[in-house]
């Protein structure tokens, strides 16, 4: 079953489905016709995770964010975040440092060049971090070593209290998320809030997550102007996307 927006689930044909008219099995609902009705009335654990006496709190749930969108996690010993926004890579390496002080964090600059597709890159920043008791605890945390198609939301953000999944969300859409006036065929100027991913495992689970904050998402293939593959795209407009811009605050929304 999808729906218009992207939610998805698999039932057999004849689990019932709770529709504005009453139950429907589910081979009898109608495409393009028949709604289905969505329960948010989720609570959010009261209780941070805790583990080798490391609290997953909002700081570690931003970095955790960071890392899932913009991170290279899939070594065993060392991972990293590339990225042009030097400001971030501060805000990264100071949570890091409050985590464990005695962390080795690493930076390189990367001049502006011209790779092998002819794009033009600016001038970016690597921090890098080798440090295999720390790796392991973000494993234990939920954050596998996987590579970009393989990412999905690490299970301690699933289980943590709602500060610290805000949090964590800030962090993914610093990463990989947009915020832009977009137009549509009713108004010009319209708030809107996009995601881009190609893992859809990690964009179903985002999904998900904004819909249990009460933020309503459309999900969408989309073609990308730096790789053959598609990515998949979470977008919010409206009400949703001003929502959900109070809530992470993240600075360059906010402009």
């Amino acid at each position: 079953i999808k729906t218009q927006g992207g939610y998805s689930f698999s039932c057999s044909e004849i689990h019932q489905v709770m529709t504005p008219n009453g139950w429907k099995l589910a081979k009898d609902l109608i495409p393009k016709t028949d709604s289905i009705t969505f329960n948010i009335k989720y609570t959010f654990p009261n209780e941070y995770i805790e583990i080798s006496g490391v609290k997953l709190d909002e700081n570690l749930g931003w970095i955790l964010g960071v890392l899932v969108s913009e991170g290279y996690v899939n070594k065993k010993c060392d991972f990293g975040v590339r990225h042009t926004d030097v400001k971030l890579l501060d805000k990264l390496e100071n949570g890091l440092k409050a985590i464990n002080e005695s962390l080795n964090v690493c930076r390189y600059t990367l001049p502006a060049h011209i790779d092998k597709r002819g794009w033009i890159c600016k001038e970016s920043y690597d921090l890098k971090i080798c440090n295999l008791k720390f790796r392991d605890l973000l494993l234990k945390f939920g954050l596998d070593r996987v590579k970009v198609y393989g990412k999905t939301i690490p299970w301690g953000i699933l289980r943590s209290p709602k500060s610290v999944v805000i949090s964590f969300l800030a962090g993914l859409f610093e990463g990989d998320g947009t915020c832009y006036l977009s137009k549509d065929e009713t108004r010009d100027n319209n708030l809107a809030v996009s995601y881009y991913s190609v893992s859809e495992q990690l964009v179903d689970e985002v999904q998900t997550l904004l819909f249990k904050l009460n933020i309503f998402s459309g999900k969408a293939l989309r073609l990308s102007k730096i790789s053959k593959k598609p990515q998949l795209q979470l977008r919010f407009t409206n009400t949703n996307a001003f929502n959900f811009c109070n809530l992470v605050d993240i600075n360059k929304f906010n402009s």
